[in-house]
Formats: C-alpha cells, sequence, structure tokens
C-alpha cells in the first residue's frame, strides 16, 4: 500500500481522558506515531475541552503534526454522538477512526472502529445488569455494520471477533499496542521514592489492571493468601488501577481486606510512578480469566519486571515464551508460581532478559503503520461497494 498517503483523518481523541486511561493511552501513542509515517496526511484529534486530561500532554501533538479539534460536548452526551459526523463533514475527511463502540455508528466517510475486545460476551466478562448486557450488544452491531474495518490488538481478540460476531477476515485488522519510551527500569532512587510515596515494602507483587470480574482478582488474593501465610519474608501484594462500579468487584476488595495487611490496594498510580511502580517489583502478576492483549505486560517487561500471567489466548501470544504462565483458575497453582517467583532469583534473571527481548518486537511506529494500512483499506473498500 501507499506509504504516505495523502488522506484527511479525524480521530475521535475525546478517550484520552482520565476516565478512559488505557483507551486515552492507545490515541495518544497513535497520534505521536502517526505522522512521522506519514506527512502527507493530515491528521485531526477530536477532543472534549471539558474533560478531566491529567495524564497526557495534548499540547505537544500540533508540533507533531497532529491539529487538535476542541469541541464543547462530551462523547456520553446526546448531543455527543453527533459531533464526530459534523467535524467530519467540515473537515471533507476522507477516513474516521473511532477508539470505543462509544462513538462508532454513521458517518459521512469511511470508517474504522477499533475494538479492544469482546470480553463481555463471555460469562467471565460478562456486565453486571441486564440493561449494560442489552447496551454493549446494541453499540457492538451498530459499531460492525457500520465500519469500513475493524482493528484489534491480538490474533485471539481478532478469532474472538470472527467466532462471536461473525466478521470477516478482509474487515480485520491485527494492530498490536506497545510500551511507550518512558517505561524502562528505573533507579534505585525513585524506587524508593515511590514506595515512600505508595507506602509500599521493599518487596512487593504487582498487579496492575481495574477491579471487574474477568480481571480474576478474587483469586489471585486467594492465591496470595496462602503465600503470605507461609512467610513472604514481610512482601505483600499490590493492587494498583481504578475501580470498576458493580457489587462484584467489591467481593475482591472485601477478601484482599481480610489479609492483615498482606494486600496493599495503591489505586490509581500517576504516569510519573507508574515505571518505579513497575521496576521495582519482585513479580508482575497478570491473572485475568480474558484479554484482549494486556498492556501492562509489555510495561513491566520494559522495566525489568519478571511477568507471571494466566495462560489464556491473548496473553500467550503477547508473551511469546517470556512469562511465567499459570491457570489462572487453579489457586495452587497460581500460589505456587507466586512463591517461586518470590524466591527463585535465577528464574526472575531469566524472565526479565526474556522481556527485555519480547518487548522490542512491539513498538507504536509498528501500530501506527499497521493502522495507517487499516485507513487506506477501509477507503478503498469504501470505494469499491
Amino acid at each position: 500500500m501507499d506509504s504516505d498517503p495523502r488522506l484527511v483523518v479525524v480521530l475521535d481523541g475525546r478517550f484520552v481522558a482520565d476516565d478512559y486511561p488505557g483507551i486515552g493511552r492507545y490515541v495518544f501513542n497513535l497520534c505521536q506515531a502517526l505522522p512521522a509515517l506519514a506527512p502527507s496526511c493530515r491528521i485531526h484529534l477530536l477532543v472534549d475541552r471539558h474533560a478531566r486530561q491529567t495524564r497526557y500532554d495534548l499540547d505537544a501533538l500540533p508540533s507533531r503534526g497532529v491539529e487538535i479539534v476542541a469541541d464543547d460536548v462530551g462523547v456520553r452526551s446526546f448531543r455527543g454522538q453527533f459531533a464526530l459526523g459534523r467535524v467530519c463533514r467540515r473537515l471533507s475527511a476522507d477516513v474516521c477512526h473511532t477508539p470505543h463502540l462509544l462513538s462508532a455508528g454513521p458517518l459521512p466517510c469511511p470508517s474504522v472502529v477499533t475494538i479492544h475486545d469482546v470480553i463481555p460476551l463471555h460469562a467471565a466478562g460478562r456486565l453486571p445488569t441486564r440493561r449494560a448486557q442489552v447496551i454493549y450488544r446494541l453499540l457492538l452491531q451498530r459499531a460492525l455494520r457500520h465500519a469500513a474495518g475493524v482493528l484489534t490488538p491480538s490474533e485471539a481478540a481478532a478469532a474472538d471477533l470472527r467466532s462471536h460476531c461473525a466478521v470477516r477476515g478482509d474487515r480485520l485488522w491485527v494492530t498490536p499496542y506497545a510500551s511507550d519510551d518512558r517505561f524502562k527500569p528505573a533507579s534505585p532512587k525513585a524506587v524508593a521514592a515511590m514506595r515512600g510515596r505508595l507506602g509500599l515494602p521493599e518487596r512487593y507483587v504487582l498487579c496492575v489492571g481495574t477491579q471487574k470480574p474477568h480481571k480474576n482478582l478474587e483469586m489471585l488474593v486467594q492465591a496470595w493468601r496462602a503465600v503470605a501465610g507461609r512467610d513472604a519474608g514481610a512482601a505483600c501484594l499490590a493492587l494498583a488501577g481504578g475501580s470498576a462500579a458493580g457489587p462484584r468487584t467489591v467481593q475482591a476488595r472485601d477478601t484482599a481486606d481480610a489479609t492483615s495487611g498482606h494486600v496493599r490496594w495503591v489505586g490509581d498510580v500517576s504516569e510519573g510512578d507508574l515505571p518505579a511502580l513497575y521496576s521495582g517489583a519482585r513479580v508482575v502478576v497478570q491473572p485475568s480469566l480474558l484479554e484482549g492483549f494486556g498492556l501492562p505486560v509489555l510495561e513491566a517487561m520494559a522495566c525489568g519486571a519478571p511477568v507471571l500471567c494466566a495462560q489464556t489466548p491473548a496473553l500467550t501470544e503477547e508473551t511469546g515464551g517470556a512469562a511465567l504462565l499459570v491457570d489462572p483458575t487453579s489457586v495452587s497453582a497460581c500460589s505456587a508460581a507466586l512463591r517461586r517467583g518470590l524466591e527463585d532469583d535465577a528464574l526472575r534473571a531469566d524472565l526479565t532478559a526474556r522481556g527485555f527481548v519480547r518487548v522490542r518486537e512491539f513498538s507504536w511506529s509498528r501500530t501506527a503503520r499497521l493502522t495507517l494500512d487499516a485507513y487506506v483499506g477501509a477507503v478503498s473498500a469504501q470505494g469499491q461497494a
């Protein structure tokens, strides 16, 4: 395909906000990488000027070749559903990229949608209310009906879309994510300062993610209780990330609170503290029953942390032999793996070395190149329709 197509691209950046940390990181890193690959493209990022956004420096994007288009309506409002189409018409967009189901729908130009996963279609990831389940399915159907191309971050997620949603292979583009340049081993001084701010001991095991049921935190806490009960050497399990609404998420926290201080809930962690948090961990664990990708795994590897993760399709694909894999349904297997991660220095060194090699296979430049190919493909497909 044309290595530098002359396209007018509109990207919905209203998700570069504190309410969407993962999707925000995805959109922001794409915007940093795309202009260098395709200087002939005009790239416009629609943002909500009223959204709370403390993680990313949007003011740095114009110097990279991205035009910021500010709007007054949020993506969750009724009027916000029409803002993207209005901007596409005004800018005579050739293609529009929606990174979330909320804004994926009928548009006046060819569009691509990123579907990061279809976890809510699985029993382990089912949304907590019937209303939420119905809304999700309607949004998913609307997105797939109107998009000329569908982006997803792994072959496992693509297989899910083919089997659960009957998405044709010629409409699917696998565009893996990457860790950005900020994620690298932090100095001992930076790690010590971070531990002081967050109240963490010198030895800790880390899990980064939301408290949604498919993240499997209850199992992890139960497994950690068995490790801590056999003297984990004053280590703790640190759980970082925002909470998800819903009664099921509270159960994991109640279980954690019952472990007498061996579990620390550190909540949302600032972007500045994340590299040090990963770097200081004895092991970073990702026990999810389901994932579309699992960006914390790559970030941990880039920071030199040994990784232990669930032996599920997306995580197995992503880690490529660089992580210790465990059955996410087995408390005893997870306990044994956690104990090994804490006590086996040779294993940790090997996983760290493998992780450094593996993480170099992913880059936002590669993601941007694959995404640009999808833009061109979507425009071509619309022209042939």
